[in-house]
């Protein structure tokens, strides 16, 4: 697994950050309970980590190129990071 930074993955990586942010996923919200922070944090992970392995996430091995393996995870875990803000009662 190597992390290719080019400049069209940065822009990517970029623009699916700002619109989690844009749509209120970084905030908490309003009606939040304190029990409920690992569950917050845990959604925020679950998307960054998902962004940069759709992103900027290489992995080549003797036989193949599973780059498109980390796409496919990477979009389900931000798809379910937003599901699970969802669920929190985020905008």
């Amino acid at each position: 697994m190597q992390f290719t930074f080019t400049p069209p993955r940065v822009a990517a990586l970029v623009v699916l950050v700002a619109a989690f942010a844009l749509a209120g996923g970084f905030v908490l919200p309003a009606d939040f309970e304190a029990r409920s922070m690992r569950t917050w944090t845990l959604a925020v992970l679950l998307f960054l980590i998902g962004a940069v392995a759709a992103t900027v996430v290489d992995h080549t091995t003797a036989r193949a190129n599973l780059r498109w393996f980390y796409l496919v995870v990477g979009v389900c875990g931000m798809a379910g990071a937003v599901t699970l803000r969802h669920g929190l009662g985020s905008p």
